[in-house]
């Protein structure tokens, strides 16, 4: 498959894993393939302002090729897939083909304490958050854009340090979307570079601890000015009494939009300050401080806090307070595992765009899935907290997109809550996601709103059946228009033979919306053969 960037510091990361991959051909490895053909019927009926009633009848297409190469150093995964759709009345506007890739690659030297990665993959997907919500192969296929992402990163970690521990990590990516499928007002062809170090103390000092991180992010942008952020940070603490430490910390952030002075003078801030922490190891402490924040000509004095602790090794919690440039700056996560239940939640306040958010390490799942398959009835819950998803795995997550296409830079808040339950013959699933979305330069606000309800019940040995539900809300409170969509899905699996399955599914969609283009009701009648060659 054809690699190519304009990015220098992707094609020097490109390199460099190219380079090692041929040097550990020589291992023992195992190549596998699994190809895969689905064929589904849908007769459906959908009813909207714009297109009026529709009773049609469409059959899609979609064969897929998984291929894996694993050994001892060098861990491989490709996942190839075309869709075609022919649909029985307006076929000559609403027949449709679509070719998606996602590769994934992991090297790890040193026992696996320097890692290299080389990702790229591309999917279609809608314009806009609103129509990520409706359109599909399907529906309004005419809405969807070819994207594509290309990444890459060379990361090396500490592993137990006896005096100083290190973390590095490099990263690049390239971000490009069919710019005939955009309008004027939109583009997306960006370059961005990560750079992130950490130093902090080994296990040899017991009384003195430091922790100290700064991280470089430049994105490159095709039609705006280019964005670029800078940070530093750290904790320096000497223990006073027992478990009591005196400790003195500091913030120094900077955001630059090239050609936007007016907005980059708002986007800086400095917090310093000093107090004290109950810390009884690296993962468990609570400290309180009395910081100064600076921005341009403001100054004010606030209270700090900082808390960190592992209850055990499957639950922990981490939040914090502490003021940036956008103001009060809240983070709150939680992991709790137990045999059956896993619950995850977070909330995080920042800059960011789209560009950006393609590769958002952000933890939003509890269920682990094939590669190219994210469908509960396929997943299973990883035993640990921070279980790592091999080349060939991704998270069952909310949703696969979380903003739409733009060059944009946006101030976003952010939440998630996901339950996950998973005992015998009853898998269970619930997700909430909450996202504010702050276009700064474009005075654009917009709340998104989402919950999912998944349950999945094995009938038998070759069977299950499978319920989910979600509702999803758009609030425009500057610019746009407000939508509500609420999707139900049921659906029986039967395993003929272990290379050949059917799967029966009902569904229902309804979209109200302020803007009359956005109403739709769709109710579709499905059959899926799945073979597995």
């Amino acid at each position: 498959m054809a690699f190519s960037t304009s990015n220098p510091g992707l094609q020097k990361i490109v390199l460099l894993c190219g380079g090692t991959v041929l040097a550990t051909a020589t291992h023992a490895a195992e190549l596998t393939f699994e190809p895969v053909i689905e064929a589904t019927a849908t007769h459906y009926k959908s009813d909207s302002d714009s297109r009026g009633e529709l009773e049609n009848q469409a059959l899609l297409l979609k064969p897929s090729l998984l291929t894996r190469y694993n050994s001892r150093l060098l861990n491989v995964a490709l996942n190839v897939s075309h869709t075609e759709v022919m649909q029985n009345k307006q076929s000559s506007e609403l027949d449709k083909g679509f070719t998606d890739y996602q590769f994934n690659s992991r090297l790890g030297l040193l026992d696996q304490r320097l890692q290299l990665q080389l990702n790229t993959a591309k999917k279609h997907r809608a314009l806009t958050i609103g129509s990520v919500l409706v359109a599909d192969p399907i529906l309004n296929a005419e809405e969807l854009v070819s994207t594509r992402t290309d990444s890459g990163n060379v990361s090396f970690s500490s592993r137990n340090p006896a005096y100083l521990g290190v973390d590095l990590v490099a990263g690049a990516n390239q971000t490009r979307a069919d710019q005939d499928a955009l309008n004027q007002n939109r583009s997306l062809n960006n370059d961005s570079v990560n750079l992130r170090g950490r130093i902090y103390q080994g296990s040899e000092f017991e009384r003195v601890f430091w922790d100290i991180s700064s991280q470089y992010s430049e994105t490159t942008r095709r039609t705006e000015g280019d964005f670029k952020s800078n940070s530093v940070s750290g904790r320096v603490g000497v223990g006073v009494y027992s478990d009591l430490h005196f400790i003195v910390r500091g913030t120094d952030e900077s955001n630059r939009i090239e050609g936007s002075d007016f907005l980059t003078s708002d986007l800086s801030s400095k917090t310093y300050g000093a107090g004290l922490e109950w810390r009884e190891s690296a993962s468990r402490y609570i400290a309180v401080t009395y910081n100064k924040f600076e921005r341009r000509n403001e100054e004010e004095e606030f209270v700090g806090f900082d808390l960190d602790w592992a209850f055990s090794r499957l639950t922990s919690v981490q939040a914090s307070y502490d003021k940036s440039f956008f103001g009060d700056n809240y983070s709150f996560a939680l992991t709790h595992n137990n045999r059956a239940w896993r619950s995850r939640m977070g909330y995080t306040e920042g800059l960011t765009t789209y560009d950006r958010l393609q590769l958002d390490t952000e933890f939003l799942g509890v269920f682990v899935c094939p590669l190219g398959n994210p469908v509960l009835e396929n997943c299973f819950q990883p035993d640990s907290p921070d279980y790592v998803p091999g080349v060939d795995e991704e998270f069952f997550t909310l949703f696969d997109q979380n903003a739409e296409i733009t060059d944009e830079v946006v101030q976003r808040k952010s939440a998630f809550v996901n339950l996950g339950y998973e005992l015998r013959k009853l898998t269970l699933s619930a997700n909430y996601s909450y996202g504010y979305l702050d276009y700064v330069e474009t005075s654009r606000q917009q709340r998104n709103r989402a919950t999912r309800l998944s349950a999945n019940y094995r009938l038998g040995p070759r069977t299950q059946i499978t319920l989910q539900t979600s509702r999803s809300q758009i609030d425009s409170i500057a610019g746009g228009s407000d939508q509500e969509v609420n999707r139900y899905t049921l659906s029986l699996n039967r395993e003929m033979n272990p290379d050949l399955e059917v799967k029966y599914s009902l569904r229902y969609l309804d979209s109200d919306s302020d803007n009359a283009s956005r109403d739709l009701e769709d109710t579709r009648i499905s059959v899926t053969l799945t073979y597995r060659l």
